[in-house]
């Protein structure tokens, strides 16, 4: 995956998201394999459109930690870059 862009808080993300590496790292960050998959595609949403959405609240979470705008959107939450 090779994204350029200026945004702190993918910056963050995509750099949380490529240390990864075993199940160890996932439980530390209250992950699934599902979660971890599911971040890997909004990442490319984020860079592209900015916003990406979630039903998962283990992701949305995780999405808090790196700054981004986090909000409840019917049955889940909108995730966007500040």
């Amino acid at each position: 995956m090779t994204i350029t862009t200026s945004n702190k808080s993918l910056i963050a993300l995509i750099k949380d998201f490529k240390s990864i590496d075993s199940a160890k790292d996932l439980r530390r960050r209250k992950l699934t394999v599902a979660n971890h998959f599911e971040i890997e595609g909004s990442i490319q949403e984020l860079y592209n459109n900015g916003t990406t959405t979630t039903i998962s609240g283990e992701v949305a979470d995780h999405y808090k930690k790196f700054g981004l705008n986090v909000t409840q959107d019917d049955i889940g939450w909108r995730a966007t870059l500040d």
